[in-house]
């Protein structure tokens, strides 16, 4: 998890501190866990912001569900970014849609960082690193191998 910055775009190193922090088991059930991370002297070195983060993984019939809940639990406002680096495994990218990205707009860092708006789902043909501006909060991907199988 890239938090409280994503990628590059910022002053901390790369997606920030989350995705090297310890985080605690808040749930553990039969079909789904939930983590948290609150912030901390050395987070709060590099990033001066109270917060907490829930982070729950669930299994469903036939996928996975991520989410991650942002938490201000301090009195001064703050703005972050953040991404999933999930790094799912698929026998052939080329055969991949992403879903709920329709008219969001992203920099496309394999094409000299233009700003560009995405038209229908996104179908991976060649090398992608985009970073969603306005994103939808809800994206699902098919896998096309695994559905014609």
């Amino acid at each position: 998890i890239g938090f409280p910055q994503f990628a590059d775009e910022g002053e901390m190193k790369l997606h920030g501190f989350a995705r090297e922090s310890i985080w605690e088991v808040l749930e553990d059930k039969d079909d789904s866990l939930t983590l948290v991370l609150h912030d901390t002297d050395d987070t709060r070195k590099v990033w001066p912001h109270l917060f907490e983060l829930r982070y729950t993984v669930q299994l469903l019939d036939q996928g996975i569900k991520l989410s991650l809940k942002v938490m201000n639990v301090g009195t001064n406002p703050f703005t972050f970014t953040g991404c999933f680096h999930t790094y799912f495994r698929f026998e052939d990218t080329t055969k991949i849609s992403l879903h709920g990205f329709q008219n969001t707009k992203f920099i496309d860092k394999a094409d000299g960082r233009k700003e560009k708006i995405q038209e229908g789902m996104v179908n991976i043909s060649s090398e992608a690193k985009r970073s969603a501006k306005d994103a939808n909060l809800k994206h699902d991907f098919v896998d096309r191998i695994y559905l014609d199988s």
